[in-house]
């Protein structure tokens, strides 16, 4: 795997994530978040950065 293709992985990540998020909620609702709405946003941000540990954790596997 090279940077570039690490760089791609990454930022497919972060689309999914963002695409996920919107969904979830309107940027421009000005309703207040619940916990329900904290932990759904933690949960899909503990995702991201999981997806994030093991392609980086691929890549300096490859790489090494």
């Amino acid at each position: 795997m090279t940077v570039n293709d690490l760089d791609k992985k990454l930022t497919n990540s972060l689309i999914e994530y963002s695409e996920t998020i919107r969904t979830m909620y309107e940027e421009a609702d000005r309703t207040s978040a619940t916990k329900d709405d904290i932990h759904t946003l933690a949960r899909e941000t503990f995702y991201l950065m999981d997806n994030f540990k093991h392609e980086i954790i691929d890549y300096l596997k490859q790489s090494h």
